[in-house]
């Protein structure tokens, strides 16, 4: 009796516990008035956006002494999509004192597409002293509106490209960490805009994101820079394993290790084509294609590795000419347009990061 009795104590102990801390978890926090817009302003805003309904009202939201409530205006004068807000935007993009506001009135101006504001968004990304975060969400805005004009305006279409092009280059150039940011949202935008002469977006993502390929790219024939190492590439396969593994067995653990066992396989494949003479008709295919990527003139194109699938997807297929000759069984015609190897490119050459 006495077990018993202990027993049935610790349970309602436990659920005492238990019921107390599930309603104190459930207890909302209360907001202080420092962080929040009050309720009436706010009502005024949302319903301005339910009803896409640009005014005066919401004009003078974008003077307010709050910044808070100037940002909140700004978001919802994107949304209504009016573009007689496009002047007050761009006065708040130019002349306010706090960066949120600023970044906010850039991305409200692209989501207006008027090429109204295209000009303060480009004068944004020519001045390079400006905050990273506004002048990422000025190039994200630019290309939202290059994405929305008519093909047959190719003067301003190749304009706005060239402007995210050369902000994208700017990053590329900087001795200090380029801005994240500014980098992802800037290869959206030329996404987007499909500027002439994108190669750079091509070279860009090719270094900035694949480091380890760059420096192989500089010394194609040192076996320390043709694979990642170990350090570089366990954290990311921990972390995809370790997310796979709360779902069932058969479906993303699976798929993680496929993904993993595919990484595998290529990465095998590459370091084969660099220093093996295997005879078999796929490596001879895949050797040529991979040595025309390394040679100064395939450096755009024949990006894949284990064959050349996705290059016909992406659009950066070797030229039918040289694909002729490089896949002929004839020596002779291979010698005439065997690409050289890269030679090894000095320190002063490479781009500095």
């Amino acid at each position: 009796m006495h077990l018993m009795g202990f027993r049935n104590t610790l349970c309602a102990s436990l659920l005492v516990v238990a019921s107390v801390t599930a309603v104190a978890a459930q207890r909302p926090k209360a907001k202080t008035f420092a962080t929040s817009i009050p309720t009436n302003i706010l009502l005024k805003i949302i319903r301005a956006e339910d009803q896409r309904r640009w005014d005066d009202n919401l004009k003078s939201l974008l003077t307010d002494k709050d910044a808070k409530v100037r940002k909140r205006a700004a978001l919802a004068a994107g949304r209504i999509g009016d573009a007689r807000a496009v002047p007050a935007l761009i006065e708040l993009l130019q002349a306010d004192i706090d960066n949120g506001v600023r970044r906010m009135a850039a991305f409200g101006i692209g989501e207006i597409e008027s090429t109204a504001g295209a000009d303060a968004l480009i004068a944004e990304l020519n001045d390079t002293k400006e905050p990273g975060e506004v002048r990422a969400r000025a190039v994200e805005a630019l290309g939202k509106i290059a994405a929305a004009l008519p093909e047959s305006d190719k003067e301003r279409k190749a304009a706005y490209g060239a402007a995210i092009l050369e902000a994208l280059r700017f990053e590329a150039g900087r001795r200090s960490r380029p801005d994240e940011l500014m980098i992802l949202l800037g290869l959206t935008s030329a996404l987007r805009a499909k500027p002439e002469g994108a190669g750079p977006v091509r070279w860009f993502t090719h270094k900035y994101f694949d480091p380890l390929h760059w420096e192989h790219h500089a010394r194609p024939w040192d076996g320390e820079h043709i694979n990642g190492r170990i350090r570089d590439t366990l954290p990311f396969a921990a972390l995809f394993a370790a997310v796979a593994s709360l779902a069932p067995l058969e479906t993303a653990p699976m798929f993680v290790a496929g993904l993993l066992q595919a990484y595998v396989a290529e990465e095998w494949v590459h370091h084969s084509v660099h220093f093996y003479h295997f005879r078999n008709r796929y490596f001879r295919y895949i050797r040529r294609h991979h040595l025309y990527h390394h040679s100064p003139k395939g450096s755009d194109v024949g990006y894949g590795l284990t064959s050349g699938f996705w290059d016909v997807i992406w659009g950066t297929r070797i030229p039918e000419a040289d694909r002729r000759a490089l896949y002929a069984t004839r020596r002779a015609a291979l010698r005439h347009v065997r690409p050289p190897v890269a030679r090894v490119a000095t320190s002063e050459e490479l781009p500095q990061l």
